[in-house]
């Protein structure tokens, strides 16, 4: 591993900087994700509760929320949903509340198409939680 290449890419993605690359991507998904963790423990030793979609291309969403205050979106066959036209109408069943994407440091939304269009996943937590 490139150390100085990990902590120059690490710089240059603090919060609202966007990603300008795959190895920036894998850094951004990988850092938000353990620094998650890391802050709230008992939320990740939960169980695992489904979380549903609808729409056209509901068959390429995996979610689910950990406790009841972090959801997981991510991207299922990318490449038969292009090939069928996108995302669509497909919208998520969120759990009440105001949610907020850590990955792309943005409002949560329950379109799917605009929820994943910067990565073909979400880390969503409740916002004020």
């Amino acid at each position: 591993l490139d150390y100085d290449e990990r902590d120059r890419r690490l710089a240059r993605l603090g919060p609202g900087q966007p990603a300008i690359d795959d190895g920036d991507r894998k850094l951004l998904v990988t850092t938000r994700t353990l620094h998650l963790r890391k802050t709230r423990p008992s939320t990740f030793a939960g169980s695992y509760t489904p979380a549903a979609a609808t729409g056209a291309a509901a068959d390429h969403v995996v979610a689910y929320s950990r406790a009841d205050d972090v959801v997981v979106v991510a991207t299922r066959l990318p490449a038969g949903l292009q090939r069928n036209g996108g995302w669509r109408d497909t919208t998520l069943a969120l759990p009440n509340g105001r949610w907020h994407d850590v990955l792309s440091d943005t409002p949560a939304t329950t379109e799917v198409g605009q929820l994943l269009s910067g990565l073909p996943v979400a880390l969503l937590v409740r916002a004020g939680g």
